[in-house]
């Protein structure tokens, strides 16, 4: 829904960019998975034992840490070294194939049940441009899997660009690759469930956005499940629960505008 009655028309866009992991593909049910090993040996009293998403939220805050320490460091080494970092802080054993394994079991992970509809629906009206935290090679997982018939313009990676979300670099090279498809920058519209890596630099560099907030509390004011201290540096103008409700709401705008 939208979150002003200022808010543009849906109609007046051309070009879509999307976060993958977390707004298109169904990555905290597979972190998990990938982190077993590690819960398993937490006793039953600890918190990330008993919250699948504090676990995650901490694997997420050594995987961040990482990217933005060694930009240029390769993203299932990233995954591998932030497996054995939460192992210290959790004082538990890692052991090197589980660690390398992790890169593998989020590429295959599948996408959320609406994604692929609703990328069909919005290539309808929008170019579709994947800008994702991963290497060639995991987006090349991604898109021969999961993502195999969402039909995408154009694919981002971190590798390529030689920087990790929330760098503006990332930011810059989607706005310059719209600008090759023949847009301007007014007529993107980033999509993206990740609040600190997405929606926060695109407020900076002057990209509208769309929260897809699959499974975080909703609220009037779109701003519940935001940490206290991003609230302020959004401005999504736009909140779904999930992408195939946005894509309702599109056809509807497309369909106003045309008649």
């Amino acid at each position: 829904m939208a979150l002003s009655e200022s808010a543009p028309s849906f109609a007046s866009f051309r070009a879509l960019g999307f976060d993958v992991f977390g707004t298109l593909i169904d990555e905290p049910k597979a972190l998990l998975t990938a982190i077993a090993p590690l819960i398993s040996q937490l006793p039953s009293d600890h918190e990330a034992k008993r919250s699948p998403a504090l676990a995650g939220a901490a694997f997420g805050r050594h995987e961040n840490a990482l990217q933005q320490k060694q930009p240029f460091m390769i993203f299932e080494d990233v995954l591998s070294a932030a497996y054995h970092a939460l192992a210290r802080e959790w004082g538990v054993k890692s052991d090197d194939e589980d660690a390398n394994a992790v890169a593998g079991i989020l590429s295959r992970s599948p996408a959320f049940p609406d994604t692929v509809e609703a990328l069909r629906v919005l290539s309808k009206h929008y170019k579709l441009i994947a800008l994702s935290n991963v290497s060639e090679k995991g987006i090349a997982t991604v898109m021969s899997g999961a993502l195999r018939e969402a039909p995408f313009d154009a694919v981002l990676t971190a590798e390529k660009i030689g920087s990790y979300k929330p760098d503006l670099r990332n930011f810059e090279t989607l706005m310059g690759k719209v600008k090759d498809l023949g847009f301007e920058k007014g007529q993107l519209l980033m999509v993206a469930q990740g609040v600190a890596s997405d929606h926060v630099p695109s407020k900076q560099v002057g990209i509208d956005s769309v929260w897809i907030s699959r499974g975080r509390p909703a609220s009037e004011r779109g701003l519940d499940g935001i940490e206290a201290e991003l609230a302020g540096n959004v401005a999504f103008g736009w909140r779904y629960w999930t992408l195939g409700d946005m894509a309702k709401d599109v056809e509807k705008a497309f369909a106003a505008s045309s008649s």
